[in-house]
């Protein structure tokens, strides 16, 4: 890989990608694994997350490969997930053993939701290097 450089994403190939790499890096964080036993299905969850959140996110790359992410989604609490996700969906129960990956989920997002404050305020994240990147360094991604 060439020398890094840090760009702000602003066309859409590069939102996509950076979907990717945020989903990729963070399908084995315990958090997720704790939603879905299958790698698959994590991915496709966190895939479908971002997908459309991740515009103005700051990446790192080379020759047009995104290697890391990290994202500040705008100052605006109606954009937070506590405002996205409606009262009657949301659940602090914890799931039984049987729940499904969905309830899991669900109550993953409802903890999230119940913790978001109601000023505006940033929520930094995802923040993400490409697995394949991942205990190189920032010098073993020059």
């Amino acid at each position: 890989m060439n020398a890094l450089e840090v760009l702000w994403l602003t066309e859409a190939d590069q939102i996509a990608q950076a979907v990717g790499v945020a989903a990729r890096a963070l399908r084995d964080d315990p958090d997720w694994v704790a939603v879905s036993d299958d790698p698959l299905v994590r991915l496709e969850m966190l895939y479908s997350i971002f997908a459309g959140s991740l515009e103005g996110a700051r990446v790192a790359g080379s020759d047009g490969e995104i290697a890391s992410l990290e994202s500040l989604p705008p100052l605006n609490p109606a954009k937070c997930l506590g405002a996205r996700l409606p009262p009657e969906v949301r659940t602090l129960e914890s799931p039984s053993k049987d729940a499904s990956d969905s309830d899991r989920l669900m109550h993953f997002r409802s903890i999230l939701a119940a913790h978001d404050l109601d000023e505006p305020h940033w929520h930094v994240g995802p923040v993400g290097v490409e697995p394949g990147f991942q205990s190189m360094g920032w010098d073993g991604l020059r």
